[in-house]
């Protein structure tokens, strides 16, 4: 008996980006300019040889930061994994698995970072289901909520085109049961028009934690509308062992529906408006106080002037209970060669009430990157802005990419 030599290959790629940035930070109340070099390595081994799994594979990115003596404390020395895991499928790809720490996905698990495990399984006929447990992974500079996870989803999938499942998931924090979620999701396409919902129930409070339901009509290949209604209650997706959770509950909700439109080959048209709602309701006593409305609506506009380059306009107004703005922008993308590409972007609001004594803000931005070998690529990006939180900002990024990939085979006899 042996093992094919196709079961033993494994494929590896390895990246690395340099990036070094240049901006201002504040120290002993003075203005002073650091320049904190960060460094980002990933590799993927794919097909991993072993008698065990299917397609055992193993995956890690990471990211470190140094910054010189003189930087602010917090812009100091730092490392992070963003993932870190190994997969592979079992049972004739019937079961699939992930240990280590990953992104979860579907249902109320939405995109869910862990350190923990992770399967899916087809049972039979269109039925599947997924589980995951393990420790809730936060970005490095947010606050932590929660101390462990746990949830699965149960799904019916009659085709590639019609998929129908319920989830559920428990947070704790501390020991005591922080979140508490159930939900449904349904996507289903007829032809040209694609349906999607789901809905998210919070089982501690008793309240719609989120709902969306969503249509979209491709009438012909350069015409496309969607019509969506989706109601948000964002305090439900805090920890209930937050402080911030005593506080009034509020609701989001918004109706509306956009419009994209390919008049030529060389221009894109997109349109979009909605109504908003913004309601509270009492949290000692849950008695509904007045709700008030807002709008929001974007328009944008881009056309392929010459070859390489494309050009396009944006607009948006958005008028909210708590402030509003009016918004222009000016965006550019640029290939003047095969391997040399540069993108422009000048943004400009105009604020209804006064931030810090201050209406109007402004940002450009400049950037371009160059393949110069087929395994290197640089880009040096600029940006620089007067705002609302800063009289006057300037930014600076270079980065470096190296990636090579390999192929290696063992054959054992």
């Amino acid at each position: 008996m042996g093992v094919s030599s196709q079961a033993l290959a494994s494929d590896l790629t390895v990246s690395s980006t340099t990036l070094i940035q240049g901006l201002s930070a504040a120290r002993d109340g003075e203005e002073v300019t650091v320049l904190p070099m960060i460094e980002r390595v990933g590799l993927d081994a794919r097909k991993i040889g072993n008698p065990l799994f299917q397609d055992l594979s193993l995956h890690v990115s990471a990211w470190g930061r140094v910054t010189p003596a003189q930087a602010p404390t917090r812009l100091g020395t730092a490392a992070d994994l963003d993932l870190a895991f190994l997969s592979g499928q079992l049972f004739d790809r019937r079961l699939s698995l992930k240990l280590g720490r990953h992104v979860v996905f579907g249902g109320v698990a939405r995109a869910r970072q862990i350190d923990g495990a992770s399967f899916g399984l087809r049972i039979v006929q269109g039925f599947g289901m997924s589980a995951y447990g393990g420790l809730p992974v936060f970005p490095r500079f947010a606050v932590g909520r929660g101390d462990a996870v746990v949830g699965g989803r149960l799904y019916y999938r009659a085709s590639i085109d019609a998929e129908i499942g319920a989830s559920v998931l428990q947070l704790w924090d501390g020991g005591a049961t922080a979140q508490q979620l159930a939900g449904m999701d349904l996507r289903l396409v007829i032809r040209s028009l694609t349906l999607g919902a789901s809905g998210a129930w919070s089982l501690i409070d008793s309240r719609l934690a989120e709902a969306d339901v969503a249509a979209t009509w491709q009438a012909v290949d350069s015409l496309q509308a969607s019509i969506g209604v989706r109601r948000t209650a964002p305090d439900l997706f805090l920890s209930r062992t937050s402080i911030l959770s005593v506080f009034a509950s509020e609701t989001r909700d918004g109706l509306g529906g956009s419009l994209s439109w390919q008049p030529a080959p060389n221009l894109s048209l997109l349109g979009e408006y909605h109504c908003l709602r913004f309601g509270a309701q009492s949290g000692s006593e849950g008695a509904d106080l007045p709700s008030e409305g807002g709008n929001e609506a974007l328009v944008r506009a881009s056309v392929l002037a010459l070859q390489g380059l494309t050009v396009g306009v944006q607009g948006r107004w958005l008028d909210t209970p708590s402030n509003g703005y009016v918004e222009g922008r000016i965006f550019s993308q640029w290939r003047i060669l095969a391997r040399l590409s540069t993108a422009l972007d000048l943004d400009a609001f105009r604020f209804r009430d006064p931030i810090n004594g201050h209406r109007n803000s402004y940002v450009a931005s400049l950037s371009a990157t160059w393949t110069f070998a087929p395994s290197w690529m640089a880009t040096v990006s600029g940006l620089a802005s007067v705002t609302p939180y800063f009289e006057t900002r300037f930014e600076g990024v270079a980065k470096l990419v190296y990636r090579f990939s390999t192929r290696t085979r063992e054959v054992l006899p």
